[in-house]
């Protein structure tokens, strides 16, 4: 069998493997050139049989050739122009996303901003295949603002594949501090608390920031008091947004109260470029501890816990509260408890849990802040309730029995009253018996399974707790289970006492189960090690050959090659190809 392209007869050699024995031609790294008819002619005594394709290549988007492939920088208020280029095969569709979008721009006006235009047109270079023709896609800004700084991704795709490139369209304007948020305008400086004053601007190209004092004196960098940084802040993805610190040490500048300098008052940093210059003022105040509590109530309280209510204190600060603390002891001693801090985002809301019963407690409330604890509330004298018997436990535990002979009861732990509970009272009946059995429980337990029940039977059971005082009250009506129909037999005695009742037919399941689990367990020893299931390891003992990897291969159908002439089937360039006649 022989093989042929458009150039004449293929041989065998580095790409390309003829077979005369399954008809089919494989070509490996598939390059552009590659591209032609393929013919292959099969002939025996008896005739000869001669057949054609098509073979197609299909190249992925690339901008490695791209000519346009340059950030774009213009000033405020001209037009910005930015153009990608890629090569592809068939021609790909190209289009723009701005970073930080939800959605990519669609090609044409824009409706939301009718100042960007987005078209694709042929580029006017050229490439070494003629089939070729690089593709460009232009984005146009009309009168551009500093906003229209940005990155935009370029996005090429045809039947091929996908691919992008991000480039940088950057606004040349004098500097601002628009981008300094409110909170930043007044900030706050303690005692061995180094300050980082903060502001955040714009502007292109790079600005520099001056800082003066108060008292109209520049801030050299290199003064002691005074450290000052500036670095980008580029967090959307704007090659124009810087932030510039200058950090304040206090234990150096405090001395102003001495005679020296201050280290409150206002600073004004001072952005220029180029383009531009402009000031700006920023307020540093010494941060004060908070006040005192504006009010303290108590929302609730049972024998062992108290829950408060403070506010907030009322006065201004630069520094906000982040919670409150609590002391409190039992009145007339001297033993102390503090709480540590209740976080004022979880609310104002505070409880003291583990108290005693009919005591009274001496409360003190404080807020603090970043820099340390404020002034304590007044004393407040809160009285526990006195104890009772624990309240009424609810029994959650399933209606239906999973057992014929035996009941597993589940309940929530009660409120106790004001006591520890000492012990669960669980007691059960057949409805429309006169008599409870009853079986005390550990108080450390919330289950317990009741044994020795007969099938198919409806019974009443109730969970009474107990602590110092007595039992806790009789839910009424009880609660009621039915355990599952069957027989009572030797299974039912042996098991009985169990915690968790459990049947000879579940075991059975169990082991049937566990049986099934080491047998595939077997079976995947043997396949790992000799390529065999089970039985074929057991019976044979031998391995079996290798496995080999089959290659990604994409094929023409050669029989359809051969009826019709003149059919295309595409390939992608760089991969391995057969082409079967």
């Amino acid at each position: 069998m022989d093989y042929g392209a458009e150039v004449g007869t293929i041989a065998d050699h580095n790409r390309y493997r003829p077979s005369s024995t399954d008809g089919t031609l494989t070509i490996t790294n598939v390059q552009l050139g590659d591209e032609k008819w393929y013919w292959c002619e099969g002939r025996n005594e008896a005739d000869n049989v001669f057949g054609k394709a098509f073979f197609e290549v299909q190249m992925i988007p690339t901008f490695e050739r791209s000519l346009n492939l340059n950030n774009t920088e213009t000033r405020e208020g001209n037009k910005a122009i930015m153009i990608c280029q890629c090569e592809a095969k068939p021609n790909p569709k190209m289009r723009f996303h701005r970073v930080g979008y939800a959605a990519p721009y669609v090609n044409g006006v824009q409706p939301n901003d009718s100042r960007i235009n987005i078209y694709e047109k042929p580029s006017s270079a050229s490439h070494e295949n003629q089939e070729i023709i690089p593709q460009e896609v232009v984005i146009e800004i009309e009168n551009t603002t500093p906003n229209d700084t940005a990155n935009y991704t370029c996005i090429a795709e045809n039947s091929a594949g996908r691919n992008e490139t991000t480039m940088i369209i950057i606004i040349q304007h004098q500097p601002n501090f628009d981008l300094t948020p409110p909170s930043l305008l007044t900030q706050c400086i303690w005692e061995e608390h180094p300050r980082n004053v903060t502001v955040l601007l714009s502007g292109f190209p790079q600005p520099s920031v001056s800082w003066a004092r108060s008292d109209g004196k520049q801030i050299s960098p290199d003064q002691t008091a005074f450290k000052q940084y500036f670095e980008p802040y580029w967090e959307n993805g704007r090659r124009d947004e810087w932030m510039a610190n200058l950090e304040i040490n206090w234990e150096v500048t405090k001395g102003g109260i001495q005679g020296q300098y201050n280290p409150v008052g206002n600073y004004f940093p001072k952005a220029s470029n180029n383009l531009g210059a402009v000031d700006f003022t920023i307020n540093v105040v010494e941060a004060q501890l908070p006040g005192r509590v504006g009010g303290l109530n108590v929302t609730a309280k049972t024998a062992q816990s108290i829950t408060l209510f403070a506010r907030p204190p009322v006065e201004e600060n630069c520094i906000p509260v982040i919670g409150f603390e609590i002391m409190y002891k039992l009145h007339g001693t001297n033993d102390v408890h503090q709480i540590a801090l209740f976080p004022l985002d979880a609310g104002s809301s505070m409880k003291i849990d583990n108290l005693k019963s009919g005591s009274s407690y001496s409360v003190l409330v404080y807020a603090r802040n970043e820099r340390g604890r404020g002034e304590y509330s007044n004393s407040k004298i809160i009285e526990t309730l006195q104890s009772t018997v624990p309240e009424v436990v609810s029994i959650t535990s399933s209606t239906e029995s999973l057992s014929n002979v035996s009941h597993q009861v589940v309940w929530e732990m009660p409120l106790d009253g004001g006591e520890p509970i000492t012990q669960y009272l669980v007691s059960w009946r057949e409805v429309g018996a006169t008599v409870w059995n009853s079986r005390e429980i550990s108080s450390g337990s919330l289950w317990w399974t009741i044994p020795n029940l007969q099938p198919d039977t409806t019974y009443e059971v109730m969970v009474q707790a107990r602590n110092r005082k007595g039992l806790s009250a009789k839910p009424n009506p009880p609660s009621t289970f039915r355990t599952r129909p069957g027989s009572t037999g030797p299974s039912a005695g042996r098991f009985s006492n169990l915690s968790l009742s459990v049947e000879i037919h579940y075991l059975v399941i169990i082991g049937v189960i566990g049986l099934f689990i080491i047998l595939v367990a077997i079976d995947m020893i043997c396949f790992c090690s000799r390529d065999w299931g089970l039985l074929a390891c057991i019976c044979t003992g031998t391995s079996s050959s290798p496995k080999h990897p089959v290659g990604d291969i994409i094929s023409l159908d050669g029989a359809d090659s051969v009826t019709t002439a003149g059919s295309r089937d595409p390939a992608t360039h760089g991969q391995e190809n057969k082409v079967y006649q």
